[in-house]
């Protein structure tokens, strides 16, 4: 049964992204969320504190969507796309955009959702091309850490705000290219027939 924390912590994640980690206040959380500051400081120290505790809960909320979405898909490969096209959501657009803003005055935290989040989805990456191996999806002599940090790094890098160098493109282009290019990289003849049905599938390609 979620308790009163819970319920908060979901809620006030919420309202940070719409309105931004920073402006918000406590004041604005006690009469977004129509709970008396009192209840509020009952369970949380500061804004800071609730801050910390909200976005945890909103990462492992993320992380739990995107185990059960991976568990839909058919194989490794499709996975991917399933898991890439999620990037479009609205509520982790609205997370990214606010991101910076979290780096300039909450440094603490941010360090700590960049620590969070990297190390589960590399995990993800390796488990992802160790499936893919074992099914003859993947070529077995790559180099699955290194590809596993080269994927991370070029979907932080397509997901930044201020990233100015493919600001003429959609994020729908973006991410297909993106999936084309890791995965013709790692693709054995199998793999390259499932992932042209898939690009066909999601991206009409």
């Amino acid at each position: 049964m979620t308790n009163t924390k819970d319920i908060i912590e979901e809620k006030a994640v919420q309202v940070f992204l719409k309105y931004g980690f920073r402006s918000v206040t406590m004041d604005d959380l006690s009469k977004e969320l129509s709970i008396s500051k009192k209840t509020l400081y009952r369970y949380f120290t500061n804004k800071e504190d609730l801050l910390k505790e909200s976005i945890r809960s909103f990462q492992q909320m993320k992380q739990s969507q995107s185990e059960e979405l991976q568990n839909t898909a058919k194989d490794p490969i499709e996975m991917i796309f399933l898991v890439i096209k999620s990037h479009l959501d609205k509520s982790r657009i609205n997370f990214v955009s606010n991101f910076l803003d979290l780096k300039k005055y909450y440094h603490d935290i941010w360090e700590e959702v960049v620590s969070c989040n990297e190390n589960f989805v590399r995990k993800k990456i390796m488990k992802n091309i160790e499936k893919g191996i074992e099914l003859g999806l993947y070529r077995p002599e790559i180099n699955k850490d290194i590809i596993a940090h080269l994927f991370y790094h070029k979907s932080i890098f397509i997901s930044d705000p201020n990233n100015h160098v493919l600001k003429n493109f959609s994020s729908v282009v973006i991410i297909k290219e993106l999936v084309t290019y890791h995965l013709n990289g790692i693709c054995t003849t199998k793999g390259r027939t499932l992932l042209n049905n898939y690009l066909h599938t999601y991206f009409n390609a």
